[in-house]
């Protein structure tokens, strides 16, 4: 699969709606990317929603587009969202948080609750008709059929075993060090300015 952009920075038009996906193995340069965060500026300030799943919370909040709401992140990044001193993460380990025109997802998987909590938002404001949008919402769960029943219990750090947990975080730890650093000089440059 390929994803072919029809836009680039400089020629995009207004948006209704950002979302920011989680960004693996690009998000430390992505977090240092004074161009990209002034266009994720740019186009929330024309935005109604904004949104982000997975580690697309930090690029957010590395826009300053979280200061001041509730927010959360993929949870190996979680202690690198809360060193925004203007982000109020939320604790446990929701799969998405909703504050006023914010949602921010967890992990990958939470895209689908936070999207069907967006569907909902979206169709309640356009319709006034709250029962319409939560007949909406459940139409869409439906027809994709989501109704998970994972193999196992546990999918966050707050449900599952320690023994489970202690190798994938230790596995992931390189990953979290170097998105916490990649912070922590973003708002040294902040701080700064």
């Amino acid at each position: 699969m390929s994803v072919t952009p029809q836009f680039d920075f400089d020629n995009c038009p207004p948006i209704n709606l950002l979302f920011v996906p989680g960004a693996g193995s690009g998000l430390v340069n992505a977090i240092a990317d004074d161009k990209l965060l002034q266009f994720l500026r740019t186009k929330a300030a024309q935005a109604e929603y904004i949104t982000s799943v997975c580690t697309g919370g930090v690029l957010l909040a590395a826009a300053g587009l979280l200061d001041g709401y509730q927010a959360t992140s993929h949870w190996s990044v979680i202690d690198c969202l809360k060193l925004f001193p203007k982000v109020s993460v939320v604790n446990g380990c929701p799969r998405y948080v909703h504050d006023r025109n914010r949602i921010t997802g967890g992990g990958i998987s939470s895209s689908i609750d936070a999207s069907l909590s967006l569907v909902q938002i979206v169709v309640s404001d356009l319709a006034r008709d709250p029962a319409k949008a939560a007949a909406v919402t459940q139409g869409i769960q439906l027809s994709i059929q989501y109704h998970p029943q994972p193999p196992f219990s546990g999918g966050d750090p707050c449900s599952v075993d320690y023994a489970v947990y202690a190798p994938v975080a230790a596995g992931m730890k390189g990953f979290r060090d170097a998105v916490c650093r990649a912070v922590a000089r973003r708002i040294g440059q902040a701080a700064s300015a």
